[in-house]
């Protein structure tokens, strides 16, 4: 939204809910902000976006370590990991390189599994291994995604490393991405549905 130089062909327009009522839209303001709070209605009717003060990430941060060019297949060694999902969730894939020269973490690859069964996505999952040269590849076994993990590390036990997703491993992640973002080692996708 504040890149003007993005997608130039596009014309951009900011309507908050106010502008609409004002232009004639039929709704109760005052009952729409009872029904949340103050931080919530900005972000979704004034077009008030992504504060630093709700997110685990710094904004700052987050647009440093965005660029076009990362998502890119590479001969080398790159690590993955997929949280899975199978209904209403959506499984998704990340794949990383950490590239000791630079030090810095790139992310080369993003896929998203939409309502496979479980055997096709370990067999997605495995299929990558012909494409990619996979160091190591952690997967969320709590919940559904233990039958997935089961069968990959059947396959490549040296390869597939199970998690149980607990508070204190989520924790763990979360600490260690704060750090490669304040340290500006990481590099992610200029893509919007990733950093939502």
């Amino acid at each position: 939204w504040l890149n003007k130089e993005k997608y130039p062909k596009f014309s951009r327009h900011q309507v908050t809910i106010v502008d609409a009522v004002r232009d004639g839209l039929p709704v109760d303001l005052t009952m729409i902000r009872s029904g949340i709070d103050p931080e919530t209605f900005l972000m979704l009717y004034m077009c008030e976006f992504f504060s630093d003060e709700l997110s685990i990430f710094r904004v700052g941060d987050v647009q440093a370590a965005m660029t076009d060019s990362c998502l890119m297949h590479v001969d080398r060694m790159v690590n993955g990991g997929m949280d899975i999902g199978r209904h209403r969730d959506l499984s998704e894939i990340v794949l990383a390189e950490d590239v000791k020269d630079d030090n810095l973490v790139y992310v080369r690859e993003m896929l998203t599994l939409k309502k496979m069964p479980y055997e096709e996505q370990s067999d997605y999952v495995l299929s990558l291994m012909q494409d990619w040269t996979i160091n190591s590849f952690m997967v969320d076994r709590t919940g559904i995604g233990d039958p997935v993990y089961e069968r990959l590390a059947k396959r490549h036990p040296s390869t597939f490393y199970g998690v149980w997703m607990t508070q204190e491993w989520k924790s763990k992640l979360v600490l260690a991405a704060m750090r490669l973002f304040e340290q500006k080692r990481i590099k992610i996708p200029n893509d919007r549905d990733f950093v939502a």
